[in-house]
C-alpha cells in the first residue's frame, strides 16, 4: 500500500519487494502452484454399458463447486491422452 492508501501496482510492488528484500509473487504464479497440485476434479463411478457401436465404458465425475455430476462415455481405448 501506498503512503496515501492507494494499492501499489505492477512496478511499485516489484520495487518494493526489492527494497525491502521481500520475495515476490504474482497471482498467476499462485494459480499455476495450485492447478499443479489441487486435485478439483474427482472421478465417482464407472460402469460399463452396451451400445449398438459395442461396449462403452462410462465415468462420472463431480466438483466441490458444482452440484451436477459430469458423465463421460469412452470407447475403445484411448490409451494415454497423447496424439499420435
Amino acid at each position: 500500500m501506498n503512503d496515501d492508501g492507494s494499492v501499489m501496482k505492477g512496478s511499485q510492488v516489484i520495487e518494493f519487494a526489492a527494497r525491502h528484500r521481500l520475495k515476490h509473487i504474482t497471482i498467476a504464479d499462485i494459480v499455476r502452484f495450485r492447478q499443479g497440485r489441487e486435485r478439483l476434479i474427482e472421478r465417482v463411478s464407472a460402469v460399463t454399458a452396451d451400445s449398438p457401436i459395442g461396449s462403452l465404458q462410462g465415468y462420472s465425475y463431480r466438483a466441490p463447486f458444482d452440484p451436477i455430476h459430469h458423465v463421460a462415455y469412452v470407447y475403445g481405448d484411448i490409451a494415454d491422452g497423447k496424439t499420435c
